[in-house]
C-alpha cells in the first residue's frame, strides 16, 4: 500500500475540500493507500476514517503538497471546486479520481451524533440545522457572499 502524507495549509474552506478528495481517493481506489494530512485544522479530520496516522520519517511514506491548479481554469472548464484536488491527485499518481459526492467529508463523533439538535435549546425543535459563517476572502470572487442575501 502506498502511504501518502498531504500537506495544505490553505483556508478551511479549502481543506474542507481536501476532505472530500481524500474520500474519493480511498472510494475511487480502494485499499492501495494510506492517507495522513497536515493541515491547520485538525479538527476537520477528526474521526475520519480514511486517515492513518503516519510518521513523516518513515522511508516509506511520501509528503505530498495539495494543490488544485484547475481552480485557474474556471472560466474557461466546466468544473466544480471538488474536481481541484483530485484532478491534481489524478495527475501526480497516475490515477482517475472522480468526485463520489459534491460535499465535503465531515465526521462527528458518536457522542457528537448523540447531542441534540442545537435548534432544540433555541426553539424547542429537534431538527437538521445549518451553520452559516459569513465572511470570506476575497482571492476568488465566489468565495465571498454578500451578507444581504442570507
Amino acid at each position: 500500500m502506498k502511504k501518502i502524507i498531504f500537506r495544505n495549509f490553505q483556508s478551511p474552506g479549502d481543506i474542507v475540500k481536501l476532505t472530500a478528495a481524500v474520500r474519493d481517493l480511498h472510494q475511487c481506489h480502494p485499499n492501495q493507500f494510506l492517507t495522513d494530512v497536515r493541515t491547520p485544522f485538525p479538527e476537520l479530520w477528526e474521526h475520519n476514517p480514511y486517515i492513518t496516522p503516519l510518521d513523516e520519517s518513515d522511508p516509506d511514506v511520501e509528503a505530498m503538497e495539495a494543490h488544485y491548479p484547475l481552480i485557474h481554469q474556471s472560466n474557461e472548464l466546466p468544473y466544480h471546486f471538488l474536481f481541484g484536488f483530485s484532478d491534481y491527485f489524478n495527475q501526480q499518481l497516475n490515477l482517475n479520481i472522480r468526485p463520489q459526492a459534491y460535499r465535503g467529508d465531515l465526521y462527528l463523533s458518536a457522542e457528537e451524533r448523540a447531542l441534540p439538535s442545537p435548534d432544540q435549546d433555541i426553539a424547542g425543535l429537534d431538527r437538521p440545522y445549518c451553520i452559516i459563517a459569513s465572511g470570506g476572502k476575497f482571492d476568488f470572487s465566489i468565495n465571498w457572499w454578500d451578507f444581504n442575501r442570507y
